[in-house]
């Protein structure tokens, strides 16, 4: 008689991560970081100035997507650089 092993099967996709685990989250693509911070510079009306300002909110913009999405247990995409974020959960 075979027995029936009482393994549990691991589950599919991404769960979220658990409270107090550090994630890794891929740096956005340059293009990315460049076009959100051309459609934030935009929406403010243009102007010079604020160049550096319009990059790094662009840049913290797709960071917080990226973690809502991997906190949600979506499967986040491979586009990105090697620069990776840490991120410690509370």
């Amino acid at each position: 008689m075979k027995q029936q092993s009482k393994r549990k099967k691991p589950e599919s996709g991404n769960p979220a991560p658990k409270e107090g685990v550090a994630i890794m989250l891929k740096h956005p693509a340059e293009e990315q970081i460049r076009q959100r911070a051309l459609e934030i510079h935009k929406a403010r009306g243009g102007g010079l100035g604020q160049e550096l300002d319009d990059w790094l909110q662009a840049e913290r913009e797709l960071l917080a997507e990226q973690e809502r999405r991997i906190s949600l247990g979506e499967r986040v995409g491979s586009a990105g650089t090697w620069n990776n974020h840490l991120v410690r959960r509370p």
